[in-house]
Formats: structure tokens, C-alpha cells, sequence
């Protein structure tokens, strides 16, 4: 059986995520209960009502699920900001947060990317759920995608950053943490005050969305007050779904040989550290069951090598034979010799495996559309426009295809209520988004 996402699905999925939004924002847990984190970042002030962030070199940190990126950007006034990127592959070593290694490694980089800036405004962009008390301080919450180990859950990771800096003499300003899915908002705020909301969907996912600063019931009494909005991020990964026709033995098996078992459930379903695995994992049960598809029992032997990117090419080869599916298995899963219908097995599970994302992650954009349109003056008469960013999205032949019709197919179904949706694309904002955070917040006070 292969997984399916039905209208009903689609339309229960969009239901429960807005309700865990709710609760989340209001604190509201029991132990029958499921309510997202719905994180406070404490960017309450934006683009559309501040004047440009002062004039000089500001630096962002954005440390992912499987890359660090870091960049200066120089704003000058009247004129677009200059952009300097730099981005590399975080090494096995660093996954493991108990040797300590992974910080050094971050400052090690921006230390020989810039070596004259002894003391750098720096915005910390973050893939991983802090709770913070103000924008920059966050305490760690969990780890997810690879990580493990117990290292910097419960310290404040801004502060741990200073203190690495510090050991290699250089004295960090660091003003502002933040998501990931936060800083993408702010970068693609700085180009489109339009923008409400921001998705991260590549090796992970997640969310965040402006919201009313009155509506968010979890911030601390000493909170400082920029504005009368606020971003927040949702940690939409760790959402609970209701029950549906999409689900499969191996998203359990999965779950229990990951790094953070019972964590980020909707993540598992949606983003590309995942959909590989599953597929593979799909593929063989179907072999194993078989007597004619011998030659696939052996996918997912070599473990991360059936990736996202693998079942993305898996997905758009449609030639007559399906010979760029024959060699995809070849390079990466060592299979060959492979049969015209073992190899439309494959196919098979990456189509459904990937439209089950796509329609998924369509259900979130739409709980996250009818949460913007409700809580601003003119509803859902106007459209809501929401930046995305990441590889599955960016990198994925026909995957934003397939969730612009699921949006269509929602809308038709739920009515006006689930006002337009322009999906745009973010293009890398989350490194701007740091850093202009960086500007204003330096002297925010």
C-alpha cells in the first residue's frame, strides 16, 4: 500500500494544525493534548514601519540542519544591501554535541573568513527550537535531523557563542538569535514588506508568521516592547496530525531509529532529510514481498545515499524506459541490472512519497494563511503571501506545482475562509535576515 493524502485529509490536517497554533500561543497543554511551541522571537520591530538599519558591516551565523552559511552584509543608505556568502558542509565530527566541537568549528570559519574583525556585529541565525526571553537570549530546547547527544540543550546558545569567540580573542557582538524560518521572514520582509509568514522546507521544515503581540500569552513579564507585532516561530515540525490514509508502517520505523524519536512527526513526513529513507525503506518491504523484484531488496543498505535529491530525480524522469531512474540506483544505491518493473516501483513510491509532502506541507501553508488573514483588518478578502525557502522547495522539479494545487484544491473545498496564497521565493533571506536583525537590534536597547 502507498500512501495517499485525500481531500479529507488534507482538510483534518489544515484543522488540527491551526488548532495546535492556538493553543500554542495560549499555553494550553494537558496530557491528551498536542499544541506547537509556537516560540516567541522577540523581532517585534520590521521593515515596513522602521527606517532602513544604520549604515555598516553587519555579519550573520546560520547554522542548519547540514550546512553553516556565513555572510557580511554592508548596508549602505539609499542603496540595496551588498551580500558576501560562504557556505560548507558540517563535518561528521560536529554532529555529535557532546565533544564540544561543533561552536569551535563555527568561529573557526568566521574567524579565517574575516580575519581583521576583532569585534564583529554578529546575527546568530539558528535551525534548532531555543526558548528565548528576549532576542538575544535562547536557551536550546532539543536537537533534531542528525544531531545528538546532550551538548548546549538548556544553555543559552548566544552567550555559548560569545564564550567561543572570546577563546579565540575576538570580542562578539552577537544582539540577535533567531530561527531560522524567523530570519528568512525578516530578509524576505527587507525586500517585500508584503511577506506575513516564512517556510523553511529543505533537510528540515518549519514556520514562522507575524503575529499579534496581544495574542502570544507565553512572554515574560520582563519582556521589552518594540511594537504591537511580533514573529513567531511555530516549530511546525513537531506538529501532531490526525489520523489519515497517508501514513505507512515505515514512518514508525523510521521515528524509532532516529535521533529524537517521537519528535518532529510532521517533519518525517514532509522534508528531504526523510523522504529518501522512507521511500527506500517502502521500496524494499515491496521487494521483499516479491518474487520479481529481487534486485531491489538491497536499497537503503548504504545508509543517506537514497536522498532527497535521489527521489527527486527518481520523481521527474520521464522517459520511456525510465533510464535515468536506472541510473540514479546504480549511483546511489549500487543496484544494477535493474528491470523495467523494479524501476517503475521506484518511481511509483518517490511519486507518492513526494506528493504526500507537497500536500502536507500545503495543509500547514493553509492553517498558516487562515491564521495571517484572520488576525489583520480586511480578513480574508486579501491575499496572503508567504516567502519559501530550501532545497525541496528551490531544488525540487514540480514540487511547488504540487502544492499550489493543493492549495487550490483547500480553498475550493474550505471557501473563503482560506483566503489566496501567493507563494514567493525566498532565495537564501535567511543570512540577510540575520544580519539586518544584527543592525536594528544592536542599539535596540
Amino acid at each position: 500500500m502507498l500512501p495517499l493524502v485525500s481531500t479529507a485529509a488534507l482538510l483534518a490536517t489544515t484543522t488540527a494544525i491551526s488548532d495546535q497554533m492556538r493553543r500554542g500561543l495560549r499555553a494550553e497543554k494537558s496530557p491528551s493534548e498536542h499544541s506547537l511551541l509556537m516560540l516567541p522571537s522577540f523581532v517585534d520591530r520590521f521593515a515596513d514601519e522602521l527606517p532602513a538599519p544604520p549604515s555598516g558591516r553587519y555579519f550573520a551565523i546560520d547554522l542548519g540542519g547540514t550546512s553553516l552559511r556565513i555572510a557580511r552584509v554592508v548596508v549602505r543608505a539609499g542603496a540595496s544591501p551588498d551580500v558576501w556568502r560562504r557556505e560548507w558542509a558540517i563535518p561528521e565530527p560536529c554532529y555529535d554535541t557532546d565533544n564540544g566541537q561543533l561552536l569551535a568549528w563555527v568561529v573557526e570559519r568566521f574567524a579565517a573568513c574575516f580575519p581583521g574583525e576583532t569585534r564583529p556585529v554578529i546575527g546568530l541565525c539558528y535551525s534548532f527550537a531555543c526558548r528565548q526571553n528576549n532576542i538575544d537570549h535562547g536557551e536550546q530546547i532539543m536537537w533534531t535531523k542528525r544531531f545528538r547527544g546532550t551538548g548546549l540543550l538548556g544553555m543559552d546558545v548566544v552567550q555559548a557563542l560569545r564564550d567561543e569567540f572570546a577563546k579565540a580573542g575576538i570580542d562578539a557582538v552577537i544582539p540577535a538569535l533567531m530561527n531560522d524560518s524567523v530570519a528568512s521572514l525578516v530578509g524576505a520582509q527587507f525586500v517585500d514588506p508584503r511577506v506575513q509568514a516564512a517556510v523553511i522546507l529543505g533537510t528540515g521544515t518549519n514556520c514562522a508568521l507575524v503575529e499579534d503581540v496581544r495574542n502570544v500569552e507565553t512572554l515574560p513579564a520582563a519582556y521589552r516592547k518594540h511594537g504591537e507585532r511580533m514573529i513567531i516561530n511555530t516549530e511546525w515540525g513537531d506538529c501532531a496530525l490526525p489520523k489519515g490514509d497517508f501514513a505507512v508502517d515505515e514512518d514508525g520505523d523510521l521515528d524509532r531509529q532516529s535521533a529524537n524519536p517521537g519528535h518532529g512527526l510532521f517533519e518525517k513526513l514532509v522534508a528531504g532529510l526523510y523522504i529518501g529513507d522512507v521511500s527506500a525503506r517502502i521500496v524494499r518491504r515491496i521487494a521483499l514481498d516479491s518474487e520479481t523484484l529481487q534486485n531491489l531488496r538491497g536499497i537503503g543498505d548504504r545508509e543517506g545515499a537514497f536522498d532527497g535529491a535521489v527521489v527527486s530525480a527518481v520523481y521527474n524522469d520521464t522517459s520511456e524506459d525510465l533510464g535515468g531512474v536506472a541510473r540514479v540506483l546504480e549511483a546511489a544505491a549500487g543496484v544494477r541490472e535493474t528491470t523495467y518493473e523494479e524501476r517503475s516501483v521506484v518511481r511509483d513510491v518517490c511519486i507518492a512519497i513526494t506528493t504526500r509532502s507537497a500536500r502536507l506541507c500545503a495543509a500547514a501553508i493553509a492553517a498558516v494563511a487562515c491564521r495571517v488573514a484572520a488576525g489583520r483588518s480586511g480578513g480574508d478578502k486579501q491575499g496572503v503571501v508567504i516567502s519559501v525557502d530550501g532545497s525541496t522547495f528551490t531544488k525540487f522539479a514540480g514540487y511547488r506545482d504540487l502544492v499550489e494545487a493543493a492549495l487550490a484544491e483547500l480553498r475550493e473545498a474550505v471557501g473563503p475562509a482560506l483566503p489566496p496564497v501567493e507563494l514567493t521565493l525566498a532565495d537564501g533571506s535567511s543570512a540577510t535576515g540575520a544580519a539586518v536583525c544584527a543592525a536594528v537590534f544592536a542599539d535596540a536597547g
